[in-house]
């Protein structure tokens, strides 16, 4: 497995779960299209889905910092 980069939230575990074929290829559409990394998507779509449960407090939203995607799945990155 390659170097991971930073932890954009600082103190944080790591949690890994498998998903379905369909939803890892919705995910990489997304990457393309954004520009975004998976993993920020993956964490935006949690905290978003834990403030509508009432499960955390809206402003943890905020500090979801965005993350580029690196590699062949980013569409608009140039070779500079």
């Amino acid at each position: 497995m390659g170097k991971r980069g930073p932890q954009p939230l600082g103190n944080t575990v790591e949690l890994r779960v498998p998903v379905a074929p369909d939803v890892d290829e919705a995910l990489n559409q997304l990457v393309a299209i954004s520009g975004l990394s998976k993993a920020h998507l993956v964490r935006q779509m949690v905290l978003v889905n834990l403030n509508q449960a009432g499960a955390i407090y809206p402003d943890l939203l905020r500090t979801l910092t965005p993350t580029a995607t690196r590699g062949r799945r980013n569409l608009g990155a140039t070779d500079e």
